[in-house]
């Protein structure tokens, strides 16, 4: 069994819904965390003769309620979690750009430092189960408010920000996992190029199933002798990675982008995605990134799905999804309901119905909603 499967087979256990769909991407992100680390210390690959960041930043896009926090806290929060202690890390509700930078203030005329949390865990992985600051900056209604700063963190790990009482300069290579709520989103922004999205649009069989796995989880204690074989597997494979000696990438990797209509400004995502997948597989001292097996095409496709679906909108395709569950019309009373259930409010789903029929993507009459195509 490899470390995925172990991983998975502990999720399942604890009957985590969707846990084959979504670990697999957290797990990537660790295993890219953890070769950055050994890589910024003995610099073994470099990217146009510079040494790179080789981080995989994590964005889970989902109503309130769907499962966001719930990965976060199985990853990296409490004594049973599944990273246990190979990793620092740390789980934070809300945090802010000052809370992640840091800043400089006064306190009765002395000037005081603030630490942000990229200093404090300058080599760990930082949860966010809400990071409204991402949502802000990567807003297509808000584009001229992208703050440098934060994207130079996210990117090189390189902070600097000059303030009236001083300045603040390090370097973090901290990875970022956080959740946000549906919305349209810029992927061409310096914000969405930094990040791996992970999308859940739930529908109504969704609501079941979770509802399912929660009763079914009651009573599930931790088996302490499982996760202590698993941490052990974890810590093993965290000291293989820290003795692979080269790193190279298929030479075929840019036909195949080319092939699955990947972005310039994308490749950099699939290639840490690929290396967090290759080194799940098992670590040597020579790594080979390649696209060569059922596994990564899975992962590759669905995050390509996902960045269109997002870019599109998240709450377009949230409303498309829930009307074509439905057979492709749904009465507006079904449709309000269903919105209610994702934490929507009337006037959201008002707006949100009124913007796609101006866009043609849905017709509207008294008593339904008719998906454009879908009446075909």
């Amino acid at each position: 069994m490899t470390l995925m499967d172990d991983v998975l087979e502990e999720l399942e256990q604890r009957h985590t819904y969707l846990a084959s769909t979504y670990a697999p991407f957290y797990m990537c992100s660790v295993a890219c965390h953890l070769f950055n680390l050994h890589n910024q210390k003995k610099h073994i690959y470099f990217e146009g003769r510079n040494l790179p960041s080789l981080r995989l930043h994590l964005l889970f896009v989902a109503p309130p309620g769907w499962m966001k926090t719930y990965f976060l806290e199985t990853m990296i929060r409490g004594p049973y979690c599944i990273l246990g202690n190979t990793v620092r890390k740390t789980f934070e509700a809300t945090l802010t750009e000052a809370g992640l930078i840091g800043t400089i203030g006064t306190v009765n005329g002395v000037v005081c430092v603030e630490e942000g949390a990229a200093k404090e865990y300058a080599d760990g992985i930082i949860g966010v189960d809400e990071f409204s600051a991402i949502t802000r900056m990567m807003n297509t209604q808000h584009s001229g408010l992208l703050d440098t700063q934060l994207l130079s963190l996210l990117d090189s790990g390189y902070a600097y920000k000059r303030l009236a009482h001083g300045k603040i300069e390090y370097n973090s290579q901290f990875t970022l996992w956080g959740g946000v709520q549906p919305a349209r989103y810029d992927l061409t922004s310096g914000m969405g190029r930094r990040f791996c999205f992970l999308l859940f649009l739930p529908s109504r069989q969704d609501a079941e199933n979770l509802l399912t796995a929660w009763h079914q989880s009651k009573g599930i204690a931790p088996d302490k002798g499982q996760l202590e074989k698993l941490w052990r597997k974890l810590r093993r494979w965290k000291a293989e990675i820290k003795e692979i000696e080269k790193l190279e990438f298929d030479e075929g990797l840019l036909e195949e982008y080319k092939a699955l209509g990947i972005y310039p400004f994308e490749g950099t995502l699939f290639d840490r995605l690929l290396l967090g997948w290759t080194l799940l597989k098992g670590v040597e001292k020579r790594v080979f990134v390649a696209l060569d097996d059922e596994g990564a095409r899975t992962l590759v496709n669905r995050e390509i799905a996902w960045r269109r679906q997002i870019s599109i909108g998240g709450e377009f395709r949230q409303v498309i999804k829930l009307i074509e569950d439905a057979g492709g019309e749904v009465t507006r009373s079904k449709l309000m309901q269903d919105a209610f259930m994702l934490g929507w409010d009337l006037q959201q789903l008002v707006e949100t119905l009124r913007l796609m029929e101006r866009m043609r993507l849905v017709r509207m009459t008294k008593e339904k909603v008719v998906l454009v195509g879908g009446d075909r």
